[in-house]
């Protein structure tokens, strides 16, 4: 998972999240990006470039959160505004791939043209130690020295006191 915080460049440029085989130019390969054209186009790439199913969101702002979910052979591409409300893009594909892969960030442009990616919420997960994710908040404004319930998944052993630091402040 990463968000897109800005891309820039000429000839289409494009980034996001890809699952890959191995590091050989024609590895069988996963890849869940954002292209900026004439509005956002989410895509669920694979295989050297086959188009498993594209989704156009027009009018939508960068600053959004891609994922790409693998259970066994099947990926699943996900994005979000807010990194609490996902929305997945398109059917999930399945693609032939070993088990151990290679993670990462990717960025490219048609015509070999200049681009300028920027990312950050970058986690990776896996079976053994899955990402956390924050499926409801109590609230999203509060007062300072309220109680905000934040619910979800893979948050770690020590739960109920926890405290969550905003700006590095309680």
């Amino acid at each position: 998972m990463a968000r897109i915080v800005s891309l820039q460049g000429e000839s289409y440029p494009l980034a996001g999240v890809m699952i890959r085989e191995t590091l050989g130019a024609t590895s069988t390969y996963e890849f869940m990006y954002f292209q900026k054209s004439n509005g956002f186009d989410w895509t669920i790439a694979q295989a050297q470039g086959e188009v498993g199913e594209s989704v156009s969101i027009w009018n939508h702002h960068c600053a959004v959160l891609v994922e790409v979910v693998r259970s066994g052979g099947s990926f699943t591409g996900y994005i979000s505004s807010d990194g609490v409300n996902w929305v997945q893009q398109g059917s999930s594909v399945t693609i032939n791939m070993a088990q151990n892969v290679y993670v990462g960030l990717g960025y490219a442009t048609q015509h070999y043209k200049l681009a300028t990616a920027t990312f950050d919420n970058v986690s990776f997960g896996s079976i053994t130690a899955p990402a956390p994710l924050i499926t409801s908040v109590s609230a999203t404004t509060a007062a300072v020295g309220n109680q905000v319930i934040i619910s979800g998944a893979n948050f770690g052993a020590t739960q109920g006191s926890s405290v969550v630091l905003l700006n590095g402040r309680r």
